[in-house]
């Protein structure tokens, strides 16, 4: 769920950042109508799993060598 909390001063601002700690910070608005703080529940968030990660991490040195063996002209 998403939260949208309006502040006039800087330490309105600083206030709504600490006082929502437990939500994440996903974007600021300054427009005419005022200035806006958009926060988002964390339960949102998607866990990715540590084997996943390693995984992906894995696919990326093989990546990484491949494109230095066709850069030096390697097989």
């Amino acid at each position: 769920m998403k939260y949208r909390f309006q502040y006039q001063t800087p330490e309105e601002r600083e206030n709504l950042i600490q006082g929502n700690k437990d939500k994440r910070l996903v974007g600021e608005e300054n427009i005419t109508e005022g200035n806006f703080l958009i926060f988002d529940d964390m339960e949102e968030m998607i866990a990715v799993p540590r084997q996943r990660i390693e995984s992906l991490e894995v696919s990326q040195a093989d990546q990484d060598e491949l494109l230095m063996q066709l850069m030096i002209g390697g097989n």
